[in-house]
């Protein structure tokens, strides 16, 4: 996702596609959509981040 709040892929991204995140599917449909609070939530917005910040702190150190 760019700052922007839209997504948008690059190639090798598009190869990772789709994902799956707690029932929200991101796939190459939604490149260069933009990202509306209704597609995470204001809770799944804290719950992403908080799993990303245990996977920085733990998984990559």
């Amino acid at each position: 996702m760019s700052h922007n709040f839209r997504f948008e892929f690059s190639e090798s991204d598009k190869d990772l596609l789709p994902v799956l995140w707690r029932g929200r599917k991101i796939d190459n449909s939604l490149d260069h959509q933009p990202l509306e609070i209704a597609f995470l939530g204001y809770d799944g917005v804290w719950d992403l981040f908080s799993e990303l910040m245990v996977f920085v702190n733990e998984d990559l150190t």
